[in-house]
């Protein structure tokens, strides 16, 4: 019946949100102890990355990147600092997972890699 579904939804989500979030726990842990020396040129690429992104959510809601700044009062600059501290830990969260995943052997199958790529288009072109 529909309580019984409608429950067993909300145990399944509530149950998957606790996964999830030991799973980013546990990432912030394997960051937060690794010992990382980022050059400059890397976190550069990475604002740059953060920016183009950023700049295509804005287009997508028909706001360009300079009447952002105008609504805003921010500049380049600003949003460039704004955006380092991500900038400097999406690295460094990328490089230790691709670290552990090197040592562990880790290796997607083609089936995985496919259902991936089937997922990010369809969330992303709906």
């Amino acid at each position: 019946d529909l309580i019984t579904q409608t429950r067993q939804t909300l145990i399944e989500e509530r149950a998957k949100k606790e996964k999830e979030r030991m799973e980013e726990e546990l990432v912030k842990k394997a960051t937060a102890n690794a010992k990382l020396s980022l050059p400059r040129i890397m976190i550069e690429r990475e604002i740059y990355r953060l920016m183009q992104d950023f700049e295509s959510q804005l287009n997508a809601q028909a706001i360009n990147l300079e009447q952002y700044y105008h609504f805003t009062g921010m500049n380049d600059q600003m949003l460039r600092e704004q955006a380092e501290p991500g900038a400097i830990e999406r690295l460094r969260t990328t490089l230790v997972l691709d670290a552990i995943a090197e040592k562990e052997n880790c290796v997607p199958s083609r089936e995985e890699i496919l259902l991936i790529l089937l997922s990010i288009v369809f969330t992303s072109f709906g």
